[in-house]
C-alpha cells in the first residue's frame, strides 16, 4: 500500500543570490588572485605595483585638488531648487558648471561666490558658504 515518491529536480540549484552573498563571493574571488600574481613573477612587488598603480597612467593635468576654491558667477537658477548654473574663466575660456547650494531661492544672476571644485570634472561642484538671507543681497 505504501508507494515510494521520487522527487526529480530539473533545475540547477544555486546558492544564495542576495546582495550580501554576491559581495562575499566577489571578495573571495579577488582575494585569491592577488597572492598568485605575486608568486608568479620573480619581481612580484614591481609587477603588482604596476598593475595596481593606475596613478602613474594619469597625467598631472587631469589630477585636480579636491578642495580648490574657484570664484564663479551665477548665470541662472535651475529647476532643481538645490542647484545654480555658474560660469568661471579658465585660460581665456568660459566654463559652465552646476553648483550645489542648500537652497537657490535667494540667489540671483550676477552674484559671485566661491565654489569647491570636485574630484571629477563631470560632478556637481559644492558650496560651503553662508546662503543669502534676502533675494540678491549678498
Amino acid at each position: 500500500m505504501s508507494r515510494a515518491v521520487e522527487i526529480i529536480r530539473t533545475r540547477e540549484v544555486r546558492g544564495p543570490g542576495g546582495r550580501k552573498a554576491r559581495h562575499k563571493r566577489a571578495q573571495e574571488s579577488t582575494s585569491v588572485e592577488e597572492p598568485e600574481i605575486a608568486k608568479a613573477s620573480n619581481d612580484g612587488a614591481e609587477e603588482v605595483h604596476k598593475q595596481k598603480g593606475s596613478a602613474d597612467l594619469v597625467p598631472n593635468s587631469f589630477v585636480t585638488n579636491e578642495h580648490e576654491e574657484v570664484k564663479v558667477k551665477v548665470l541662472r537658477l535651475c529647476a532643481n531648487p538645490r542647484l545654480v548654473l555658474c560660469a568661471y574663466q579658465d585660460e581665456g575660456l568660459e566654463r559652465r558648471v552646476l553648483v550645489r547650494v542648500g537652497r537657490n531661492a535667494n540667489f540671483m544672476p550676477g552674484m559671485e561666490l566661491k565654489a569647491m571644485r570636485p574630484a571629477r570634472e563631470t560632478e556637481v561642484w559644492g558650496y560651503q558658504g553662508k546662503l543669502p538671507r534676502l533675494r540678491g543681497r549678498w
